[in-house]
C-alpha cells in the first residue's frame, strides 16, 4: 500500500458515527437489492420466476447431484437438449456445490433463498471493498463513497437478482477477498496473507473459469516487486491456487480423459460470439438462431448430439472457430474494437440499465488508471492490471456485462479516485488565483 491509513483525531460522535459505517454499508447494499427485485418484479416477472432461475444449467446440475445423479445435465455443453443424462465440466463446480448445499437443507423451498444469499454475498463484497477502498485512498471518506455508489449500482443490482445470481456474486467476492488478502500484505508483509490470496484465487477459478489465468497478473507482479525473493512469493500464492484448482481437473480427468482446469464452454463461447464475421456480422447470435449451426457441425463431424461427449463437442466448436478467425482476421480485429468500449456494444448498449451507470464510470475508471500509474500508486496500478485483463480478455472472446461486473468495485475505486484528483485540481486553482 502507499500510505497506510490514520486515525484523523475527532470528537467521539464521528469516531462512533465511523465504526458504524461498516454495518450501514452491509445493511444499505442487501435492502437495496431486495427493494430493485420487489420493483422490478412488478414489471418482467419472467426473469425473476421459478422457472427462469434455472436457465444455463446451473440448478439442474445441482438437483442432479442432490439427487445422487452425479454431476450431470440433460443438455449437452448446458445448450443443447439431449435424451440422456450426461457428464458435465460446462458450469464451474464451487456455485453448484453451495446450491446443492442449499437444495440439502431447503429442497422445497430454495427459491428465494438463493436470491437472499446472493444478496448477502453481495453485502459482504461490499464491506470487503470499504476497507480497500479506504486503505488504498488513505481516506475513510473516499471508501465510503466508493462502497456506497457500490451499493446502490445499478448493473450489478440486475445480475445479483436474476439467474446469474449465486455464480456472479460468489465470484465477485471471492475476487474482492483475493485483493483484500493481498492489500493486507502490503500493509503487514505477512507472507500467511500471500497464502490466504492463493487460497481465494483459486476458489473464484472454481467460480468462473477466467481467474484461472490471473496469476499471469500477479506472479510476474511479486518478482517485478522484489526480484530476490520473487520466486518465493510466486510460490507460496501458486501451492493454494493449485491445490484448489487440482481436484477439479483430476474429475475431469476420469470422466473425460482430459485434465480439464476451466469448462468445456471455450469453444462454444468463441464460436457464438465470433462466427458471426463469417457473415460480416457483428452482433451476437442469439441461442435459438446457434443451435442448428452447432448441432450441423457435429454431423458433419460424423456425430449426432445424443453421441457427443462435452469434450468432443468442445473440439469441434473451437476447431470452426479457429477457422473462421484465421480466414477473416481483420472482421475480428474489427470486432474487438467494437466490444473494446463494451458499454456502446450491441449487447449491452440495448439495455439502459447497464449503459447509463456505465457511460459515467467507464471514462472515469481509465482516468484513475492513468493517475494510478502517474503517480506510481503500486496497489491501484496492481488493480488496474486486473481491469485491463479483464477488458482484454473480454474484447478477444466476449462482452457481457455480467463477465465484467466481477472488477466493478476495482472500477468504482479508480473511478472515485480520478474524481479525487480533478477535485484536488480546482481546489489547487481557487487557492492559486486567491494568492494572486
Amino acid at each position: 500500500m502507499d500510505v497506510p491509513i490514520t486515525n484523523n483525531k475527532g470528537s467521539k460522535l464521528i469516531t462512533r458515527v465511523l465504526k458504524f459505517i461498516p454495518l450501514f454499508i452491509f445493511l444499505l447494499t442487501f435492502l437495496a437489492r431486495l427493494i430493485f427485485y420487489l420493483v422490478m418484479k412488478q414489471f418482467n416477472a419472467h426473469s425473476w420466476s421459478f422457472e427462469h432461475i434455472g436457465v444455463n444449467g446451473w440448478l439442474p446440475i445441482a438437483q442432479n447431484l442432490v439427487a445422487g445423479k452425479g454431476y450431470t445435465i440433460d443438455t449437452l455443453l448446458t445448450y443443447f437438449s439431449v435424451n440422456h443424462l450426461v457428464p458435465t465440466a460446462a458450469r464451474s463446480p464451487l456455485p453448484i456445490l453451495i446450491l446443492s448445499a442449499v437444495l440439502l437443507i431447503f429442497p422445497h423451498h430454495y427459491y428465494h433463498l438463493l436470491f437472499f444469499l446472493s444478496w448477502v454475498l453481495s453485502a459482504f463484497c461490499a464491506l470487503l471493498f470499504y476497507h480497500i477502498a479506504s486503505r488504498s485512498l488513505n481516506s475513510r471518506f473516499l471508501g465510503f463513497l466508493s462502497a456506497l455508489f457500490y451499493a446502490l449500482y445499478l448493473p450489478e443490482m440486475n445480475i445479483a437478482t436474476t439467474y446469474a445470481a449465486c455464480s456472479e456474486s460468489i465470484f465477485t467476492l471471492l475476487l474482492t477477498a483475493y485483493f483484500w488478502a493481498l492489500l493486507r500484505y502490503w500493509e503487514s508483509e505477512k507472507r500467511a496473507w500471500i497464502f490466504g490470496a492463493g487460497i481465494f484465487l483459486g476458489l473464484a477459478a472454481l467460480s468462473r473459469p477466467v481467474a484461472f489465468y490471473l496469476p499471469l497478473v500477479v506472479v510476474p507482479w511479486f518478482f517485478w516487486r522484489d526480484r530476490q525473493k520473487g520466486l518465493a512469493k510466486a510460490a507460496i500464492f501458486l501451492l493454494p491456487f493449485l491445490l484448489c484448482v487440482l481436484p477439479w481437473a483430476a474429475r475431469n480427468q476420469m470422466v473425460f480423459g482430459k485434465p480439464i482446469f476451466t469448462s468445456t464452454l471455450g469453444g462454444y463461447n468463441l464460436l457464438r460470439h465470433n462466427g458471426m464475421i463469417e457473415q460480416n456480422r457483428y452482433y451476437l447470435r442469439e441461442s435459438d438462431e446457434f443451435e442448428p449451426i452447432a448441432k450441423d457441425l457435429f454431423t458433419k463431424a460424423g456425430y449426432k448430439p445424443d453421441e457427443l461427449n462435452e469434450v468432443q463437442a468442445d473440439r469441434i466448436l473451437m476447431k470452426e472457430a479457429e477457422r473462421i478467425i484465421r480466414r477473416y482476421p481483420f472482421r475480428y480485429l474489427n470486432l474487438c474494437r467494437k466490444r473494446f468500449f463494451w458499454i456502446l456494444y450491441k449487447e449491452n448498449a440495448d439495455q439502459p440499465l447497464y449503459l447509463i451507470p456505465n457511460m459515467i464510470l467507464y471514462p472515469l475508471m481509465f482516468f484513475g488508471i492513468f493517475f494510478a500509474f502517474l503517480q506510481k500508486r503500486r496497489f491501484l496500478v496492481f488493480l488496474s492490471l486486473h481491469i485491463l485483463f479483464f477488458i482484454f480478455f473480454h474484447t478477444a472472446v466476449n462482452a457481457q456485462f455480467r463477465f465484467f461486473a466481477p472488477v466493478i468495485p476495482c472500477a468504482i475505486l479508480l473511478a472515485t479516485l480520478s474524481l479525487s484528483q480533478v477535485k484536488m485540481a480546482l481546489y489547487n486553482l481557487r487557492r492559486g488565483a486567491s494568492l494572486r
